[in-house]
């Protein structure tokens, strides 16, 4: 794969041994897909039980970032379980989490279609549950699942700054949903990191 740091090899040659399934998700997919060069690099492992993946961990000193979650930082990587959420309290932190095998029910919790797209790091592989690829070619930006994008309002404001940095159009379903949710539970800090990234964008005024 093309924009992937030589230390991708080493995450291969740890997982390999374990599991077949091994996913780049989120913003780095989109880049690829995009062509740009990808800045974060988060993983998902599958076929892991949690215990076997804190062992694997360990064994690399990976860092427990959000160990509630399954997520440890190595290198430039994020490494994590395939997970479910489920909102049960306020804030970005009130979800109940569960494991799942399942990519579609794990690609769910993503805000946007252009995030959810995976790549395989053994084989290539994408698995493409919500279109994403398509999207990215039209340049639209759509919600993935309305009751769980509502679950997070800091995803207004992804919506905007997104929108704003790659010159996509929000499609109309999603920009309804967006215009539905309520933004008074975001601190002003949360506020301001979107707003930034806005104003430093590309296509802020396209």
């Amino acid at each position: 794969m093309k924009n992937l740091p030589t230390e991708i090899d080493e995450i291969i040659s740890l997982l390999k041994p374990y599991t077949s399934r091994a996913y780049l998700v989120g913003g780095a997919s989109r880049d690829i897909f995009m062509g740009n060069q990808p800045e974060d690099f988060d993983i998902e492992v599958y076929d892991i039980s949690p215990s076997l993946f804190e062992k694997i961990m360990k064994k690399i000193e990976a860092k427990g970032v959000g160990k509630e979650f399954f997520v440890y930082k190595y290198k430039r990587f994020d490494l994590s379980l395939p997970r479910k959420e489920n909102k049960v309290g306020k804030g970005h932190r009130g979800f109940e989490v569960s494991i799942t095998q399942n990519e579609k029910i794990a690609s769910m919790r993503r805000d946007f279609s252009i995030n959810s797209i995976m790549i395989n790091i053994f084989n290539g592989e994408v698995v493409d549950c919500w279109n994403g690829v398509e999207d990215i070619k039209n340049k639209i930006l759509r919600v993935i699942n309305k009751e769980k994008f509502k679950e997070d309002s800091l995803r207004v404001l992804r919506a905007m700054q997104f929108s704003s940095r790659f010159g996509f159009r929000v499609e109309e379903e999603s920009l309804k949903i967006c215009k539905e949710i309520d933004l008074s539970d975001l601190s002003l800090d949360r506020i301001s990191k979107e707003f930034e990234k806005m104003f430093l964008s590309r296509y802020l005024f396209y």
